[in-house]
């Protein structure tokens, strides 16, 4: 099998749509989906940015790029 070395993403350069993108492919490459749906950057997407369902499951992703984390309190 011949195999490919992979760069390390750069996180800190992609902003809302890029990231939300990334994430999107990832998740269309992941599994057999029967619907998979990219919501986000719509502003009326409630948080949902990626709805989907697989066998009967449904999935909700909310993507977030953050430079630094914090805890909420």
């Amino acid at each position: 099998m011949l195999q490919k070395p992979v760069s390390k993403i750069h996180f800190e350069d992609f902003g809302g749509f890029g990231f939300e993108r990334l994430v999107f492919a990832y998740m269309a490459r992941l599994k057999n989906w029967s619907s998979l749906e990219w919501r986000g950057q719509t502003g009326k997407d409630k948080g949902r940015d990626i709805w989907g369902i697989h066998e009967g499951e449904t999935y909700c992703y909310q993507c977030a790029n953050y430079k630094s984390l914090y805890k909420a309190r």
